[in-house]
């Protein structure tokens, strides 16, 4: 988006959804100036800048404003009796088929004994920005749970609660500077 001798700045949000170049977790940017040298002029390495660290999180998508992409799908029951549930969750940018990917709850509303759970992915066959996870059925107890996914150990930001007071009663929002999207709640 804007590059000169000192800076080049690439707007991520806009780029990285679409381009399919990069994906969520570690990342590795480099400068490299390569050279035209001889005639005809052919392309030579040139100078190189280090290696800088980049960790791009993962962003699980909003269809509308405050209305995330996480589905859960009602008891089913495979081949041998299992029962189990399936959580659907549409990330930005798309996720790699070999990368690894978790879906981390934590018990919402709890202050004093909260349960988390995690659970890895299902396996995947080729990049896309649906991940699916295969829960089964009882692992998860009856409750709110604030969502995050870890995509190569890097993780979604949830939102926080940015009212102090209440903005009808002027009391104390207990919930701010909390966590508090987005939310899946386990019937």
């Amino acid at each position: 988006a804007d590059l000169s001798d000192t800076r080049i700045q690439l707007d991520l949000p806009t780029a990285v959804p679409t381009t399919g170049v990069m994906r969520a977790g570690l990342q590795g940017l480099q400068v490299i100036h390569r050279l035209h040298m001889g005639t005809p002029p052919v392309e030579h390495d040139g100078v190189e800048s280090n290696v800088f660290p980049v960790l791009l999180r993962p962003i699980i998508r909003q269809s509308v404003p405050g209305t995330y992409d996480i589905q859960l799908s009602p008891p089913q029951t495979d081949p041998n009796g299992n029962v189990f549930r399936v959580i659907t969750i549409t990330l930005d940018p798309e996720v790699g088929a070999r990368q690894r990917v978790v879906l981390l709850l934590n018990e919402f509303g709890n202050s004093t004994d909260p349960t988390a759970y995690s659970f890895l992915a299902d396996i995947r066959t080729a990049a896309a920005n649906t991940v699916t996870f295969t829960i089964p059925d009882n692992a998860v107890t009856t409750e709110d749970y604030i969502v995050r996914v870890q995509v190569d150990g890097a993780q979604s930001m949830p939102e926080r609660d940015p009212i102090e007071t209440d903005p009808i009663t002027n009391a104390p929002n207990p919930t701010f500077n909390q966590y508090i999207e987005p939310r899946l709640t386990f019937p």
